[in-house]
């Protein structure tokens, strides 16, 4: 059976890039100051980090369910079986809309909606496996899906924000963590584990510096957890235009023993809710023997 994949914006790539690997594609919604834009087509980072102030009022917001359902059908005109790949069902309801859509008999055993909890950068790194596996003929569409599961207790990441505005508009953080934060000028590590942004998870520091050096003895504990269980890890790290916070965080990972690492992609989408100049780091674990 000829197999594809369709993907949201959330992974990081455009509707061109996507096109070019061979996957379909839906975007979900960003919307600035009123104006709506399609993530991935009509807006990317760049756009997004050149317009963003502490006055700009983002949202986010599910695909329309009508490009969804025309994307699926469009798909299958071409493929017999559609997997479907979103954003982290603990970060959008765009995951239950799908399933809910994919539920109807016209699409039963042609439209796999996998239980999402991905988010980028982890699901992008993924992609080039994901493609491999779609274009056997041999593989079976229950054993990407089992492939995928393999990660979805192992995405670990921290997010440095420089303001706490985005992240309190958008319901990431509760309102006493953002009048404490604004306030008391306290700086959160926002703990991102397993497709969730935990509001309750936030480990608080006075300065950068600080909440580098804290986020840091976490990982590098993580880090060393996985290489004992034998699986091979790499560290990923985020730069939203904070050329001297990004360095700062470069020298102290290689401090600490961190000396390869590369520069990693996060979605319009993620970038709405922490907000420009924030910075990050997470760890990609590999099945053992890959």
């Amino acid at each position: 059976m000829k197999k594809g994949l369709l993907i949201d914006s959330s992974t990081g790539l455009t509707k061109k890039q996507a096109e070019e690997m061979g996957f379909y594609y839906t975007s979900l919604i960003i919307n600035i100051d009123g104006k709506e834009y399609k993530s991935g087509i009509d807006i990317d980072n760049k756009f997004l980090l050149d317009n963003m102030n502490l006055k700009t009022k983002v949202q986010t917001s599910t695909a329309k369910l009508g490009d969804v359902e025309q994307e699926i059908k469009k798909a299958l005109k071409e493929v017999d079986q559609l997997l479907i790949i979103t954003i982290s069902k603990y970060l959008s309801s765009m995951n239950s809309m799908i399933k809910v859509l994919a539920d109807d008999d016209e699409y039963k055993e042609k439209v796999f909606v996998f239980d999402s909890n991905f988010i980028t950068p982890w699901i992008y790194h993924e992609l080039p496996n994901i493609k491999k596996w779609i274009k056997n003929d041999d593989i079976k569409m229950n054993f990407i899906i089992e492939k995928l599961s393999f990660l979805k207790d192992k995405m670990n990441a921290f997010l440095i924000p420089d303001t706490l505005v985005f992240l309190y508009a958008g319901g990431r953080i509760t309102k006493a963590q953002y009048i404490a934060g604004s306030f008391l000028k306290v700086l959160p590590i926002i703990v991102v584990r397993n497709g969730r942004i935990d509001s309750e998870d936030v480990i608080k520091k006075r300065t950068v510096n600080k909440a580098y050096d804290k986020a840091i003895e976490i990982l590098k504990k993580q880090y060393n957890n996985w290489i004992k269980k034998g699986y091979r890890v790499e560290l990923k790290i985020i730069n939203l235009n904070s050329d001297k916070n990004f360095e700062i965080l470069k020298e102290k990972l290689a401090r600490e023993g961190f000396k390869k690492f590369e520069e990693t992609i996060i979605a319009p989408e993620i970038v709405a809710h922490v907000g420009p100049r924030a910075t990050g780091f997470g760890l990609i674990v590999h099945e053992k023997n890959t």
